[in-house]
């Protein structure tokens, strides 16, 4: 490879990792959009099981008010929703995935992130998003 190929290669790269996902985050639905909100990730654990891995993520506001977020994700091959609800900050439902993401389990611990919308029966609530995340688990070291 050329010095300028190679150059241009490490810069695109380089670009592509600035514009990457900011990390965990939870949003409002409001009447005139999404906003951002001071929810921030205070734990991700969860455990395989065959086909099916439960995810517990829950976020804590500033003011100490939590939400928690559990999923069960399946793989197909392809991973995908199985089932998920939500609860706190005044409220629960259901989870629909907008994306799901997912690694590892063979022999080592799970990440798993996306990006999903909580429902209050058929209003949507929150949306959180996920970067891929480690699961952490009492089986699993790190």
């Amino acid at each position: 490879m050329r010095s300028s190929t190679l150059v241009s290669v490490l810069l695109l790269a380089a670009l592509l990792l600035g514009c990457g996902e900011r990390g965990p985050r939870v949003e409002r639905f409001t009447p005139s959009g999404e906003e951002a909100t001071d929810y921030s990730l205070l734990e991700a654990r969860g455990t395989r099981d065959g086909d099916r891995t439960s995810a517990r993520w829950i976020f804590e506001a500033t003011d100490g008010r939590r939400l928690e977020v559990d999923l069960t994700l399946g793989y197909d091959p392809q991973p995908f929703l199985a089932q998920g609800v939500w609860r706190g900050d005044g409220g629960e439902g259901t989870v629909r995935a907008e994306s799901v993401l997912f690694t590892g389990g063979q022999g080592q611990g799970v990440s798993a992130g996306g990006t999903y919308t909580l429902l209050d029966g058929v209003e949507k609530r929150w949306r959180v998003i996920l970067p891929l995340t480690r699961l952490q688990s009492p089986g699993w070291k790190p």
